[in-house]
């Protein structure tokens, strides 16, 4: 049996594919892949607490599993008829190495710019940030260091773990659904569908008008609190309403320019969404 764990993803499947139960079972986080898995069978989403599709008509069987990847101690919370798939997984499959040290060391890489932060955004986006600095506590020498996307996934981590009331970011990260699920592999063979490169490249190589309005993006979160609905993320997630997600996601990435929009979504999402299901696809010939 295959099992698979999705940072936001389920949002768009209302079914779920056909095959044979094996004995591979994976778990894998990434952004939103079901869309992509489901689009040539039908299929229906498990019941219970959590977003949870059965792919099956292959070679193996695999479960998709609805991941975000910040939470409260409610996402830890699993059903379980996903406890089960758990346990009956052989091989669990993640989005993308974040633990071992070698990745560790290219994302701290990767995150670093060598380019002023003041020449690298526009003049009412470093106003921004410098209020949203003050507020988050982080001095702006600090964001000076970093490479312009890296600040908005800061911003944004630091946002959702003061709205979920998980304390710290790293607090947050640690009780979203991947890491918990990583906390029951016992030892199980693990697979990634994308290496830390892959995913930091697509970030690096955004436009630069992109980069300032993503940092944009994450001060006005920073600033207006009352605009976002983070603290409804658990009970989206423990009800498995996919539809409340995709709202989210799509006013939360409104970068109010049709191109960076779609510019962002075409790199974060649907080139990155093919290539892992086409990983997938060949996992469930195995």
């Amino acid at each position: 049996m295959l099992a698979a764990v999705f940072g936001e993803c389920g949002r768009s499947c209302k079914k779920v594919m056909e095959i044979n139960k094996r004995m591979l079972a994976a778990l894998v986080a990434a952004l939103e892949l079901s869309a992509v898995l489901m689009t040539t069978t039908s299929c229906t989403p498990e019941t219970g607490p959590g977003i949870c599709y059965r792919i099956t008509g292959g070679k193996s069987e695999m479960v998709v599993l609805g991941s975000i990847h910040v939470g409260n101690r409610d996402m830890t919370d699993f059903g379980a008829h996903i406890l089960d798939e758990i346990n009956d997984a052989d091989v669990f499959v993640f989005e993308c190495d974040t633990t071992s040290l070698e990745a560790r060391q290219t994302m701290m890489q990767y995150q670093l710019s060598d380019e002023p932060l003041v020449e690298q955004l526009t003049p009412e986006t470093f106003a921004r940030l410098e209020e949203a600095a003050a507020v988050v506590g982080i001095p702006m020498e600090t964001f000076e260091r970093f490479h312009p996307w890296a600040i908005s996934s800061l911003l944004t981590s630091s946002q959702a773990a003061k709205e979920l009331g998980s304390g710290n970011a790293s607090r947050a990260q640690s009780m979203g659904v991947e890491e918990t699920v990583r906390g029951k592999v016992k030892g199980r063979e693990i697979r990634y569908l994308e290496t830390p490169q892959m995913q930091l490249d697509v970030l690096c190589n955004f436009s630069p008008e992109l980069l300032d309005a993503m940092v944009l993006s994450g001060c006005e979160l920073v600033l207006n609190p009352g605009q976002s609905d983070m603290n409804l993320w658990p009970d989206w997630w423990q009800s498995g309403d996919t539809e409340k997600f995709v709202e989210a996601f799509d006013a939360e990435n409104d970068f109010h320019s049709p191109q960076l929009t779609q510019e962002y979504k075409a790199g974060l999402l649907t080139r990155r969404n093919q290539h892992m299901a086409d990983v997938l696809c060949s996992m469930l010939e195995e």
